[in-house]
């Protein structure tokens, strides 16, 4: 599984009532709802990195079979012209573009 930051993350197995701790690798998750015995609900925090999930109970630990992998988001390395008038044409240069929903200047 993969998504950013803020991705709502629904993990499916047994055993989840009591559960006191979720972690993305090694960003915990503060904020859960435990649906039911069988599912859990989080939204992936910021300090989250790739990793299995791990959770934890008063019963003991378990982990996905699988790494979640933390995408991240757009990042601007430059961008062209530095200046110019409302109309000009900018063109942006960076990363991970395809999760990004707007695009401001100023």
């Amino acid at each position: 599984a993969l998504g950013p930051v803020g991705t709502e993350v629904i993990i499916n197995g047994s055993n989840f009532t009591g559960i006191n701790q979720i972690y993305v690798g090694n960003g915990l998750v503060s904020n859960y709802t435990i649906e039911s015995d069988n599912q859990i609900r989080f939204i992936v925090p910021s300090s989250a990195s790739t990793g299995v999930l791990q959770i934890r109970s008063f019963r003991g630990y378990g982990y996905s079979s699988g790494l979640f992998t933390v995408k991240g988001g757009p990042t601007v390395t430059s961008y062209s012209p530095k200046e110019g008038p409302i109309g000009t044409v900018v063109t942006i240069t960076g990363t991970n573009f395809l999760t990004a929903k707007s695009v401001a200047i100023g």
